[in-house]
C-alpha cells in the first residue's frame, strides 16, 4: 500500500535525522553508516548542522504529505455507503450500510502504531525515540472516526431497538479484500411475519415476546457490529486504538440498553407512555452482556477482571429482582399481621379436648371449631397454587409434623406459617431444578439442550432460591419485630414488656403464635430437604453407603441450614411469657400490699374494711383473669407452672400480711372473717365464661366456680393445701380460745398448713392477755 510505504520512507528519513543528532551528541567518532566514520578534524560542526536541518526539514515536509495521505486514507477507508453508490435498485431494502477497507486501514494503523493517544497511557519507550505522528493529530482522526461510527452505526442501531421497539438485524458482506460492508436494517416485529394460507397479519405479540426479541436481535446485531470491527476494520490486538476508537460510543450504546430494559422504571426511552414494560429473561441478558464481552475483548469495554456498564446493570437487575422477592413475601405477610391485629381471630392447635372459649377476643372472631393446623394447610395450598396433584405429590403433604399441644394459636399466625412454608417449597423446588439442570447440562446426552439450559439460567435458579430461602427466614423476623411496634406504637420498654402490656390473653396467644411458627417452620424445612438428618450429617461408618447415596439422588442439593431463625423468636416467646407472669404478679403483690396496710390498721372502721374488701377483689380480679388467660391459652403442662405460681404468691401474701398483724379487735374480727373469705373463695375469682354468655347469671357464676375448682384440681398438691389454708383462716377470726385450743390438740390447724407461728401471732393480736391464752400459748409451745 503506498501508504504504507511512505509512512516507512518518512519513519526512516526522520530515524536518519535522529540518529544523526545523537552520534554528534554522544560520540564526535561516532560512526555515521555501515563502513564509513567521520573525523571530527575533516568534518566542521556547521556543515554537519546543516546536513542535520536539511534531513530535518526533508523528513517534516515528508510528515505533512503522509498525514494528508492518513486523513485521506482514514475518510476512504471507513465511510457510510451513500444510495448512490449501490450495485443495484434491489440494494434499496431499507436497510444501512457501512463500507470499510481492511487493507487501507491496517497501514492507517501502521501509521499508528508509532503513536498514542492523549488519553493512553501506554507509551513505548523505543516508540517514543522515534519518529511518531503528532499526539493530536491522531486523536482527532481517531475522534472523526469514532463520531462517524457512533452516528452512523451503533447509536442508530441501538436506537432502533431499544427507542422504537424494532427487530435489527446486521450482515457483513465481503466483496474483495479491499471492500467489506456492514449492514444492517430495522423493521417493525408484526410486518415480519404473513400467515401463508390466510395472507392475514398474524395476532400481535405479547409485550414480553416483543422486548424479549427486541433485546435478542440487538444483542446479536451490536455483536456482529463489534467482530466487524475486529476482524475487518483491523481492530483485534489494538487495545489502543480500540479503546480511543469505541469506548465511548459503546459507553452510548450502553446508557442506551440499560434504560430501555435495566432501570428501574423499566420505560421505555424517549418515550411518552409510562407503560411499564416487561422483565427480560435471563438468556437474554447474558446474550446482551456477551456483547460487552466482544467490546472488552477489543478495548472499549473494561476487560475482566472488572465489569463493563451493561453487565453492571445485569447485576444490579439481580439486586433488584432478589429484594422484589423479600418484598413480595414480605408484603403478603405484613397483609395476614395487619389482618390478624384487626380481627384478632383465633383457632385451636393440637389434638387436645380442653375447652374452647375465646379466650383472646370477641366471639364472633373466634373460629375454633377449625384448627390452627387446618387454616395453615390451607393457606399453604393457596399460596402454592392448591392443585390436587401438589396436594398428593408434595412432601409438604405427607411429612409428619412435630406434635404441638393443645393450645390457642392466633389464625394470622396460623396463616403466615402457610406462608412460610410455601416460601421453602417455592425456594427448594428452584434449588432441586437448578441442580436436575445442571445435571443435564454436564451429561453428554445433554448436547442437543445446551442452548435450553444456559449457565444465566442456572445461575439465575440459584440465585432466585437462595433470595427465596432469605425471604421465608424475613417473614418470621419480620413478624418477630413488627409485632411488638403494632402492640405497643410508641415503642416504650422492650418487645416482650410491649406484647405483654396488651394483655394476658394477646400476651399468652402471642408465645403459642411463635412456638406454632417455629414449628411448623421446622416441619416445613425438614420435608423440603433445609435440615441434614444424623444419619446423613454422621454416619460415615460405610464410604459405600454413602457413594451408593449420591448414585440414587444425582442432582440432589445440600440445602443450607436456615435454623438461626428459631432461636431468637422462641427467646422472645419465652421473655413474652415471662412478662405476662412478671406483669401479673406485680399488680398482685400491689393490691395485696394495699390490703395489708388497711388490715394493719385494724378495721375497726367500715372504711377500712370496705376498702380492704375492695383491695382484695382487685387482687382476685387480677389473678382470675391472668389464671383465665393462661390455662384458656397455653399448653397444658405449661400453664399449670404458671398458675401454680401466681397461686402460690397471692396466698401467701395475703396470709403473710394478715397474721403480720398485731391488733386486730373483736370488732373488726368479723370484718376480717369475711374479707378473708372472699379472698379465698372459689367463686367469683374467674371470669365468666363466654359459652355460658346466654345462661342465667346463677349458672354462669355455678359454671365459674366449677371451672376453677377444675384447675386447682389440676394444679400441684401445695397449691391446693395452700388454697383451703387461705378458707380456713377466715374460721380463726371466728374462733373461740377453746376452739383454737382443740384444733390445736387434735392437730387440725396443723393439717391444713398452720405454722404454730401464726397462730400464735393470732392469738396474740386477737385474744387479750388471760390465764386461758397463755395456757393456749403452752400448747403451742
Amino acid at each position: 500500500c503506498a501508504c504504507a510505504c511512505a509512512a516507512a520512507a518518512a519513519a526512516a528519513a526522520a530515524g536518519a535525522a535522529a540518529d544523526l543528532r545523537r552520534a554528534l551528541a554522544e560520540d564526535r567518532d561516532a560512526s555515521l553508516g555501515r563502513g564509513s566514520s567521520l573525523s571530527w578534524d575533516a568534518l566542521r560542526v556547521s556543515e554537519l548542522d546543516r546536513e542535520a536541518a536539511s534531513v530535518t526539514s526533508a523528513a517534516e515536509d515528508l510528515f505533512g504529505r503522509i498525514r494528508d495521505a492518513v486523513e485521506r486514507t482514514l475518510r476512504s477507508a471507513a465511510r457510510v455507503l451513500e444510495e448512490e453508490e449501490h450495485y443495484d435498485a434491489a440494494a434499496l431494502d431499507g436497510g444501512r450500510r457501512f463500507v470499510v477497507d481492511p487493507e487501507a486501514l491496517e497501514s492507517v494503523w501502521l501509521a499508528f502504531s508509532c503513536s498514542v493517544s492523549t488519553a493512553s497511557t501506554e507509551v513505548n519507550e523505543a516508540s517514543s525515540k522515534s519518529a511518531a505522528l503528532p499526539k493530536d493529530f491522531v486523536s482527532r482522526c481517531l475522534q472523526t472516526l469514532n463520531d462517524e461510527l457512533a452516528m452512523e452505526l451503533f447509536l442508530p442501531l441501538a436506537d432502533a431497538a431499544a427507542e422504537d421497539d424494532k427487530l435489527v438485524s446486521a450482515t457483513v458482506e465481503v466483496r474483495n479484500r479491499n471492500e467489506v460492508v456492514f449492514i444492517w436494517r430495522a423493521v417493525e416485529e408484526i410486518s415480519q411475519v404473513i400467515d401463508e394460507p390466510s395472507g392475514e397479519p398474524p395476532a400481535e405479540p405479547s409485550s414480553s415476546d416483543a422486548s424479549e426479541r427486541c433485546a435478542v436481535a440487538l444483542a446479536t446485531a451490536l455483536q456482529n457490529a463489534l467482530d466487524f470491527c475486529g476482524q475487518h476494520m483491523r481492530l483485534a490486538g489494538r487495545p489502543v486504538i480500540a479503546k480511543d476508537l469505541l469506548s465511548s460510543t459503546w459507553e452510548a450504546v450502553a446508557a442506551a440498553t440499560q434504560s430501555r430494559w435495566f432501570d428501574d422504571d423499566n420505560r421505555a426511552l424517549g418515550s411518552s407512555s409510562s407503560t411499564i414494560q416487561p422483565r427480560l429473561s435471563d438468556d437474554a441478558v447474558v446474550r446482551l452482556c456477551a456483547a460487552e464481552s466482544v467490546a472488552a475483548s477489543l478495548g472499549a469495554s473494561p476487560a475482566p477482571p472488572a465489569a463493563g456498564p451493561v453487565e453492571l446493570a445485569a447485576f444490579e437487575r439481580e439486586r433488584r429482582a432478589a429484594e422484589a422477592v423479600v418484598a413480595d413475601e414480605l408484603e403478603e405477610a405484613s397483609k395476614v399481621v395487619e389482618e390478624g391485629e384487626r380481627d384478632r381471630a383465633t383457632a385451636r392447635a393440637g389434638t387436645g379436648s380442653r375447652s374452647r372459649s375465646n379466650a383472646a377476643g370477641s366471639n364472633e372472631n373466634n373460629v375454633d371449631a377449625v384448627s390452627a393446623e387446618s387454616v395453615a394447610d390451607a393457606a399453604f395450598f393457596e399460596y402454592v397454587g392448591g392443585n390436587e396433584r401438589l396436594q398428593t405429590e408434595c412432601p409438604y403433604a405427607n411429612a409428619p409434623c412435630l406434635p404441638f399441644p393443645d393450645c390457642l394459636v392466633s389464625v394470622s399466625a396460623a396463616r403466615l406459617s402457610g406462608l412460610v412454608a410455601a416460601t421453602l417449597f417455592r425456594a427448594s423446588s428452584l434449588r432441586r431444578r437448578a441442580a436436575a439442570e445442571g445435571q443435564i447440562k454436564k451429561s453428554e446426552s445433554a448436547v442437543q439442550n445446551e442452548q435450553n439450559v444456559s449457565p444465566a439460567f442456572l445461575r439465575a435458579l440459584e440465585l432466585e432460591s437462595l433470595t427465596t430461602e432469605k425471604a421465608a427466614c424475613d417473614i418470621l423476623e419480620y413478624w418477630r419485630a413488627v409485632l411488638p411496634a403494632l402492640r405497643r406504637p410508641g415503642g416504650q420498654g422492650d418487645a416482650a414488656a410491649a406484647i405483654a402490656a396488651g394483655g394476658y390473653a394477646a400476651a399468652a396467644t402471642f408465645r403459642n403464635d411463635a412456638y406454632f411458627l417455629c414449628s411448623r417452620f421446622i416441619s416445613a424445612a425438614y420435608a423440603f430437604g433445609f435440615c441434614e438428618s444424623a444419619a446423613e450429617d454422621g454416619d460415615v461408618s460405610s464410604p459405600g453407603d454413602v457413594s451408593s447415596r449420591n448414585e440414587k439422588e444425582p442432582g440432589q442439593p445440600r440445602h443450607p441450614n436456615v435454623m438461626w431463625v428459631i432461636p431468637p423468636l422462641l427467646r422472645l416467646g419465652d421473655e413474652t411469657l415471662d412478662a405476662l407472669v412478671y406483669e401479673a404478679s406485680r399488680e398482685i403483690d400491689a393490691e395485696t400490699a394495699a390490703f395489708g396496710d388497711v388490715f394493719a390498721r385494724g378495721l375497726d372502721r367500715r372504711d377500712d374494711a370496705d376498702e380492704a374488701t375492695r383491695a382484695v377483689r382487685r387482687a382476685r380480679r387480677c389473678l382470675g383473669s391472668a389464671i383465665f388467660a393462661l390455662h384458656e391459652c397455653l399448653p397444658e403442662l405449661v400453664a399449670r407452672t404458671h398458675v401454680a405460681s401466681l397461686l402460690r404468691r397471692y396466698a401467701n401474701d395475703v396470709l403473710r400480711r394478715v397474721f403480720a398483724s398485731t391488733d386486730v379487735s373483736l370488732d373488726a374480727c368479723d370484718a376480717a372473717r369475711e374479707t378473708l373469705r372472699e379472698a379465698f373463695a372459689e367463686e367469683g375469682i374467674l371470669p365468666f365464661d363466654r359459652a355460658y354468655s346466654s345462661a342465667p347469671l346463677e349458672a354462669r357464676r355455678e359454671a365459674s366456680k366449677k371451672q376453677f375448682a377444675a384447675i386447682l384440681e389440676k394444679m400441684p398438691s401445695d397449691c391446693g393445701e395452700l388454697w383451703r389454708k387461705g378458707q380456713a383462716a377466715g374460721g380463726l377470726f371466728d374462733a373461740s380460745l377453746g376452739d383454737i385450743g382443740d384444733g390445736i390438740e387434735d392437730g387440725r390447724w396443723a393439717r391444713l398448713g398452720f405454722e404454730p407461728g401464726e397462730i400464735r401471732a393470732l392469738l396474740l393480736a386477737v385474744f387479750e392477755d388471760s390465764h386461758r391464752r397463755r395456757e393456749v400459748l403452752e400448747m403451742l409451745a
